[in-house]
């Protein structure tokens, strides 16, 4: 079921204020672990309606300590379903990647079968 964004907002925590910035959907915005990339940061914002910017760095394949990184940044958008749509094209994946946020598991689904868990 869809939660108004302050119900959602007070189930993680968050105050109401940044909530209502964000529509129904502050809840994906945060900090985040990548399977394929262990260590490395990902950090997914929303910039302004539904624009979205994502950040990271990637090494080989990780991010170790005293590793080479990279570091990157994307961006995307909030579908009107609440899906996402992000190009990756920039750090060489996929240009149109669909993916979507799992409230339950707090984890964005992409449709690429690679799942990202949100840190708290």
């Amino acid at each position: 079921s869809v939660l108004s964004a302050a119900a959602m907002a007070g189930l993680l925590g968050m105050p109401v204020e940044s909530a209502t910035a964000s529509a129904l959907h502050p809840s994906f915005e945060g900090k985040y672990s990548d399977p394929k990339h262990p260590l490395c940061p990902r950090k997914v914002e929303v910039v302004k309606n539904g624009v979205l910017r994502i950040t990271g760095e990637d090494g080989d394949p990780g991010c170790v300590p005293g590793g080479k990184r990279k570091s990157w940044k994307v961006s995307g958008k909030i579908e009107k379903d609440g899906s996402l749509r992000v190009n990756f094209g920039s750090k060489g994946g996929p240009k149109d990647l669909a993916g979507t946020f799992n409230v339950r598991k707090a984890t964005i689904d992409w449709k690429d079968g690679n799942k990202w868990t949100k840190k708290f």
